[in-house]
């Protein structure tokens, strides 16, 4: 199973339309709000979300229309559109919806379904840095706390609701976990890899910089 719902069914919320725009509107999908064309959606239509960084495979002729605004490749080879925030006519778009009828292997699944594996979405990583990417001793240890934060618009049936409401902003980066195990070994991982130490990598030259050894030791 994938780490993130990409693609989901889900139900049109509202419509809205978009200022001197005659071909394009504004349609919310959950706490989402992404352009589409006008007369493709009424409010209560089902529909297929993708959201952001999912990587579409332009091969198929339901996304091939998305070729002409750019295919990358990952570092495994594989080809496709990377959805990203755009704006259009100075509204911003987050994602693609695309009506449920052209999705015939959908039939029968539920609102709410995670279709991602389904349709052979993937979530793009851009390439690692040869600096944070080092050489693993394997993968991140479970009892390494992953770093992470679900996003404020995939939340929405949680709101609203009583106590402290703290908002952030997401930016492009690289997170870093740090621990000991049970033997006392320190530990220094990326999102997904457990790093061998090293003098190069930028992981470990934090660590190290900030003596996050030292300080683990001392609460344990």
């Amino acid at each position: 199973m994938t780490e993130r719902s990409l693609a989901t069914i889900e139900v049109v919320t509202h419509i809205r339309p978009i200022p001197d725009a005659d071909q394009i509107e504004v349609v919310g999908i959950r706490g989402w709000e992404v352009v589409s064309g006008k007369g493709n959606f009424v409010t209560g239509d089902k529909c297929c979300y993708f959201e952001i960084d999912s990587m579409l495979d332009v091969k198929d002729p339901r996304f091939a229309f998305l070729a002409p605004r750019g295919v990358r490749a990952n570092t495994e080879g594989k080809e496709g559109h990377v959805l990203k925030t755009i704006r259009l006519r100075g509204t911003y778009s987050q994602g693609l919806a695309l009506p449920l009828s052209e999705f015939p292997e959908l039939v029968g699944f539920p609102v709410g379904s995670d279709v991602t594996e389904v349709l052979g979405v993937i979530k793009w990583e851009p390439p690692v840095p040869a600096a944070l990417s080092g050489v693993a001793v394997g993968l991140r240890p479970s009892w390494v706390w992953k770093t992470g934060a679900e996003r404020a618009q995939n939340i929405e049936h949680l709101f609203p609701f009583e106590g402290e409401v703290i908002c952030s902003e997401k930016i492009d980066g690289s997170s870093a976990s740090f621990g000991l195990d049970a033997e006392g070994i320190f530990h220094v991982c990326s999102h997904n890899i457990d790093l061998v130490e090293s003098e190069e990598n930028t992981f470990w030259k934090i660590a190290k910089s900030l003596d996050i050894e030292t300080s683990l030791r001392g609460w344990s």
